[in-house]
């Protein structure tokens, strides 16, 4: 019996080989397949509410599937598979996002406004990112700066230690129903894992 076929959706500076052994686990239920970095073909160069990179993510789809999949996303990768399902449901069975920076309501007002304003990158989290080293001397030194990051450390999942058989409880609850027509937010609540964010799922419903 085939297994169900999920795509997984990095978070930002986290390439997909990062998640191989969170991949391992998931792989017991799931047919899993990634992009392995967003962001870097100039094809879908990165712009203001990324809709090159969500291109760049139906086009992956296409390719990849002849059938809705599920799409599993971390923190950027979250947002993107939310903005791909709301773009082409048709190519959608569920959506998971684990840590995913949803803004809504008066907060998705007020960061517009910075925007507008030009100050993005004086406040979290882009005056954090912007601050992050990217160039190196040479491989080995760009190892040493990551090797002793806790996240990357050996024998610990990179993107949060919530187990497999939690992971897996999960999705298979998002996608239990038919392929969607429409899409609305689970009425499970949000559950949260074992590291510092939260997950939530957008269920189809018939």
């Amino acid at each position: 019996m085939s297994k169900p076929k999920l795509h997984f959706a990095h978070a930002n500076s986290y390439p997909a080989g990062v998640y191989r052994q969170f991949f391992a686990e998931l792989e017991k239920d799931f047919d899993i397949q990634a992009l392995d970095m967003h962001g870097h073909s100039t094809h879908y160069p990165v712009s203001d509410g990324w809709p090159k990179l969500v291109e760049e993510y139906i086009s992956e789809l296409k390719a990849r599937y002849s059938e809705p999949v599920i799409l599993v996303g971390h923190s950027l990768g979250g947002m993107l598979s939310l903005m791909v399902a709301r773009a082409r449901p048709d190519l959608v069975r569920c959506v998971v996002m684990l840590d995913a920076p949803v803004v809504a309501g008066w907060r998705a007002l007020f960061w517009r406004l910075i925007k507008l304003s030009g100050n993005a990158f004086r406040v979290p989290p882009a005056k954090n990112s912007i601050r992050r080293r990217n160039v190196w001397p040479n491989a080995e030194a760009a190892y040493q700066h990551f090797a002793g990051k806790d996240i990357l450390l050996p024998g610990r999942p990179a993107c949060c230690t919530i187990t497999s058989t939690a992971a897996s409880s999960l999705i298979r609850t998002a996608c239990s129903c038919a392929s969607p027509v429409k899409w609305k937010p689970a009425s499970m609540p949000a559950c949260r894992t074992t590291c510092r964010g939260w997950c939530g799922v957008l269920s189809p419903h018939r």
